[in-house]
């Protein structure tokens, strides 16, 4: 708690500012993902999906390489930009609502992802807090780094 109230002393200033230069490190998307080993296979399922012949979430469900993600549909739920690769958050990033991006390669195959929805970034008291926290550790590891050097 004391920790807290330090970081929050420290850079609370900092908040409005850092959200601003940072904004789209707090978007998140609302994403169904399709994963197979072969990029042959993603160009030819996103092919039968342009085409009509499948519906993405059937595409999923019979060939995502990941078992809980076919019983989904490839659901993957909401996503932060932060949290994702940067080619994905890219991807994603430049298709709108409804839209399919991909084949992506990554080291789990090669990416498929419908994009539901764009959540723009908001500061919320939760960004708030994250923000600080973030700002706090990267703080606390200069500062240690300078101790170390400095003894």
């Amino acid at each position: 708690m004391l920790a807290d109230k330090v970081a929050a002393s420290l850079f609370e200033p900092e908040v409005e500012k850092y959200f601003a230069e940072h904004r789209l490190d707090f978007e998140e998307f609302v994403i169904y993902q399709i994963v197979v080993p072969y990029e042959q296979l993603a160009q030819e399922i996103l092919y039968q999906i342009e085409e009509e012949e499948i519906s993405f979430f059937q595409a999923a469900h019979f060939y995502d390489v990941d078992e809980r993600r076919r019983y989904r549909c490839g659901y993957e739920g909401k996503v932060s930009r932060w949290s994702l690769e940067p080619a994905i958050a890219a991807v994603l990033g430049a298709i709108c609502p409804g839209q399919i991006g991909g084949p992506i390669q990554t080291e789990q195959g090669y990416h498929l992802f419908l994009l539901q929805e764009l959540i723009q970034a908001e500061l919320t008291p939760e960004i708030r807090k994250k923000i600080i926290d973030r700002l706090f550790q990267d703080w606390l590891s200069s500062e240690l780094v300078y101790l170390v050097h400095h003894q």
